[in-house]
Parts: C-alpha cells; sequence; structure tokens
C-alpha cells in the first residue's frame, strides 16, 4: 500500500528544487537593504562632488576670463592714468597760479622765487598735455601711453638726480624734492601696473 506522503509546505517545496527555504533568509535582508541604500548614499554624495566641482571649475574660469579681459584692464588704465592726470594738473595749477605759497619750500624768495615756481607749473601743464586724449581712448592712442609713461620715467629720474646732487644746507629743498620724486616713482608704478597687464590682455 502507497504511504501518504502529506503536502509540503513552501519552504520546503522550494527546498526541493533547489532553492533557499522562505525564512532563511529573513536576516539578509536588512543587510541587503543598508546596502542598497549606502550604495545609493555614496553615488548621491559622488553626484554632489561633482557637481560641486564643476561649478567651482566654472566659476574659476569666468574669473580668469574676467581677469584677463582686456575691457576690464581698459577701465583700470584710465582709473589709473586719470588719479596721476588730476594730481599733476592740481600741483601745476597752484604753482602757476599761486606761486608765493610754494617758493619757500623751494629756498626761493621774491619776484624770481615766485617766477621760478610759476615756469615749473607752466612746464607741469605742458607736461600732462598728452594725458587726456589717451585716457579718452587707451585703445586707440597706445602710443601716448607709452609717452606718458617715458615722461614720467625721465621726471623721476631727474628729480633723483638733483636730490642727489644737492651740498649740504638744503634740507627744505631736498626734502620738496623728494616728495616729488615719491609721488612719480608710484604714480609711474600704478600706470605701469595697469597700462602693461592691458597690452598684454589686448595682444590678440
Amino acid at each position: 500500500m502507497a504511504k501518504k506522503h502529506a503536502p509540503k509546505t513552501p519552504a520546503q517545496a522550494q527546498t526541493a528544487h533547489g532553492e533557499a527555504p522562505v525564512g532563511t533568509d529573513a536576516h539578509d535582508h536588512p543587510s541587503r537593504k543598508r546596502g542598497s541604500l549606502d550604495s545609493l548614499l555614496d553615488r548621491s554624495i559622488e553626484n554632489d562632488l561633482g557637481a560641486a566641482a564643476d561649478r567651482q571649475s566654472r566659476i574659476e574660469r569666468e574669473l580668469a576670463q574676467v581677469q584677463h579681459s582686456p575691457r576690464v584692464w581698459l577701465w583700470a588704465v584710465r582709473i589709473a592714468f586719470a588719479v596721476v592726470f588730476i594730481v599733476n594738473v592740481q600741483c601745476a595749477l597752484v604753482f602757476a597760479f599761486d606761486p608765493g605759497s610754494y617758493a619757500g619750500a623751494y629756498q626761493l624768495e621774491g619776484p624770481a622765487g615766485n617766477a621760478a615756481v610759476a615756469g615749473l607749473g607752466v612746464a607741469f601743464l605742458m607736461w600732462n598735455a598728452t594725458y587726456p586724449l589717451f585716457i579718452w581712448q587707451p585703445e586707440r592712442f597706445r602710443v601716448l601711453g607709452w609717452i606718458i609713461m617715458a615722461q614720467q620715467t625721465i621726471g623721476l629720474i631727474g628729480e633723483c638726480a638733483i636730490y642727489l646732487g644737492l651740498p649740504a644746507g638744503f634740507e627744505l629743498l631736498a626734502s620738496s624734492i623728494m616728495a616729488f620724486a615719491a609721488f612719480d616713482g608710484f604714480g609711474l608704478a600704478v600706470m605701469a601696473a595697469t597700462f602693461l597687464p592691458y597690452l598684454w590682455a589686448s595682444r590678440e
């Protein structure tokens, strides 16, 4: 007489077909879920980091383009040369129209001293006649930029030579000359720091 077999449970049926019985991996599901979540989190972090790196790279490229933009340097040149021009003209005008107030600083006196200082003011005005056209259109009148730089360099060298050639006893005159030399040196440095990079940025 054939033995009756009890119906197999789903777990037994899966075991019979070579599959793991239900419930044997009950403790594996949480670990797989955690692994999937960790993987998704890692990919999300990598994507965020990649996007942030791309944004930073793009910003750096844009800043580099702005810093090397000829238009930015064009306005820097205008401002630098305009500042030097304004100070020079202001000095020239007070020397030319009020020489008596400054003659003493050069150890000069009387009509002859006033005339010397006024003449210096007129020379300053002549010196600065090249500035306005260049400040207006630096890209068109670049040669004037070189002329202005040459004028400033000549003035600085001349003032230093005069200062070094003064004998003892002219301390007031020496300090006045050095004040001019200091400003001319500063002006030359500021103009060169904008004009030369502008030429480099617009070389193409």
